[in-house]
């Protein structure tokens, strides 16, 4: 895997993660509870990112940003 790859997997799962952390916050209670919920937000989101991620790997650079978006 080069660098280029490494950087669009990373912006794929990065933001997919960082967009689904903070709705496990919104969506339980206060306490030990939203450390899980948020973490399991976030890992699904990093799943997606990362599904997302080899779906368009062969795909064009607009294709790519679009995805991200």
């Amino acid at each position: 895997m080069n660098k280029k790859e490494q950087l669009w997997l990373t912006l794929f799962c990065a933001l997919s993660f960082a967009f689904l952390w903070p709705l496990g916050q919104l969506l339980a209670e206060p306490g030990v509870t939203t450390i899980h919920i948020s973490g399991a937000l976030g890992g699904l989101g990093a799943i997606i990112g990362f599904g997302l991620y080899h779906w368009l790997k062969d795909k064009s650079t607009k294709l790519k940003v679009i995805g991200l978006i």
